[in-house]
């Protein structure tokens, strides 16, 4: 019997690896009986290979114990547990989601009408004709919240400190300066390709259809809003609950594929025939996959451009690929990432305009210790290069275990939170806008 401190996670179709990542370390607040509610097939079988590896692997095992339950209707079958569980008054249920991204909304809505809980990872929606769900599902409790591992990482979180220091950063560049560079720009570059926990990627074939998966306008695209978004609030030129009418404004996009041959689809997928589904997309052997994506809008007045791409295979010893800039009136903070760095993501400020950042930097680290005990500033070409204790980093996969973690904190204090149920609104509010502006060009 779990303690009623502990709280029990279902997991409703499990067809993404993010969802055995929320599991990859140990946890005080979740049950060791965790639940899948699935349909049989292989999305299923990933999934329980990962947590069988992550509770067999030789340092810090986890000790999860999984109960599988497959039926056809593996949502009315979680939901009908869940509530003979809360009249029983045993532990609460939590419910994650993370796989097939056209129906996730839906979901989202139906587990919120039926009183669970749900962390759901991105996107929400793939198409903007679900956006009705969207209110419903966030217009009280009990909680729901996305898989936004962004705001965890050190980078990130420094980044935003520096923003709001007018005595370094200045504020954002004016959106149209003569230069025409976003205040905000924001990118990533990330591989069909991968390694995860050590091992290649398997992915699943529906990930190839942009019915089911979306496009490249919605997937990795709903980081970059959130990054914006946090930013542009934090600065105060977003008043909080945000609202996407009154808070956006001139948007414009971009949309284009990356091919996927046969054999890399075979290596992605272990198929070797494309499906019949992505049928209309396949010429002379290769896939055209809508994966890649540039949004450029204004949010409270501060100009941003955001571009997703996707390449084929991830190269040796690298990953996933970062960058950002934040162009301010005093400083610039510029994201380093790539060979060049060796694959470490460095965080630069870089004066503008011939203003002298040593004072004003010097005191913010001073000020930053409490949080980044250690942080430094090390002169690198024009201005400095901040770095991060290594014991105060951590990657991506660690991410997903401190978004759980801070949804567990978050239900635990049983309040429905106006300001993040608006922050999801408007996320997905936009994301679904830039398809129906796709929509409109093509």
């Amino acid at each position: 019997m779990s303690s009623t401190s502990e709280t029990v996670l279902a997991f409703l179709d499990p067809g993404h690896f993010h969802a055995a990542l929320t599991l990859k370390f140990d946890n005080p607040r979740v049950a060791r009986d965790v639940y899948a509610y699935a349909s049989p097939g292989p999305d299923l079988d990933a999934f329980v290979a990962l947590i069988d590896a992550f509770n067999s692997r030789a340092e810090a095992p986890t000790r999860w114990r999984l109960h599988v339950h497959t039926s056809a209707e593996p949502e009315a079958a979680l939901i009908a547990d869940a509530k003979r569980a809360a009249k029983s008054e045993s532990a609460p249920w939590a419910v994650v989601l993370a796989g097939r991204n056209n129906v996730k909304l839906a979901r989202i809505d139906a587990l919120h009408q039926a009183g669970i809980p749900v962390l759901a990872d991105k996107p929400w929606l793939t198409d903007p004709n679900t956006l009705h769900h969207l209110a419903s599902a966030m217009s009280g409790p009990p909680l729901a919240r996305d898989i936004m591992t962004s705001r965890y990482d050190p980078i990130a979180r420094l980044r935003l400190a520096i923003a709001v220091r007018t005595d370094l950063f200045g504020t954002f560049a004016a959106t149209r300066d003569g230069t025409g560079l976003p205040a905000i720009e924001i990118g990533s570059r990330h591989h069909l390709l991968k390694l995860v926990n050590g091992e290649p990627l398997a992915r699943p074939p529906w990930y190839f259809d942009v019915g089911i998966q979306g496009t490249g306008l919605v997937d990795i695209q709903s980081h970059m809003t959130d990054q914006a978004g946090w930013l542009a609030a934090a600065v105060g030129a977003v008043t909080e609950p945000c609202d996407f009418a009154r808070d956006v404004q001139r948007m414009q996009v971009e949309r284009w594929t990356t091919p996927v041959p046969l054999e890399l689809f075979t290596a992605c997928t272990g198929l070797d025939t494309f499906p019949g589904s992505l049928a209309p997309h396949v010429e002379d052997g290769t896939l055209a996959l809508q994966c890649n994506s540039v949004i450029r809008y204004e949010i409270g007045g501060i100009s941003v451009q955001q571009r997703a791409e996707w390449g084929q295979r991830e190269p040796a010893g690298s990953g996933d690929v970062m960058s950002c800039v934040l162009r301010g009136t005093r400083c610039e903070v510029v994201l380093e990432h790539g060979a060049h760095t060796d694959w470490e993501m460095q965080l630069h400020v870089r004066p503008v305009g011939g203003v002298s950042l040593e004072s004003p930097l010097a005191a913010a680290v001073a000020d930053w210790q409490t949080d980044w005990p250690g942080l430094e500033a090390v002169p690198a070409g024009e201005g400095f290069r901040l770095d991060i204790p290594a014991a105060l980093q951590s990657g991506h996969e660690q991410h997903f275990a401190m978004v759980l973690d801070q949804f567990l904190k978050d239900l635990g204090s049983a309040r429905h939170d106006v300001v993040e149920a608006s922050r999801i609104q408007m996320r997905y509010t936009l994301l679904a806008h830039a398809e129906r502006l796709a929509g409109e060009i093509q």
